[in-house]
């Protein structure tokens, strides 16, 4: 499913990232619950 997120965090996530199977500290990236997505 592709779904037109924008990176409020000003950071562009790939579309393995928006799955929930990926875990975001895997990729090295936060994901806040807004929805914003941080490089840590």
């Amino acid at each position: 499913r592709r779904q037109e997120r924008r990176p409020c965090c000003g950071v562009r996530a790939h579309d393995e990232l928006m799955m929930p199977e990926v875990k975001p500290q895997v990729l090295g990236v936060r994901i806040s619950r807004e929805g914003c997505i941080t490089t840590v």
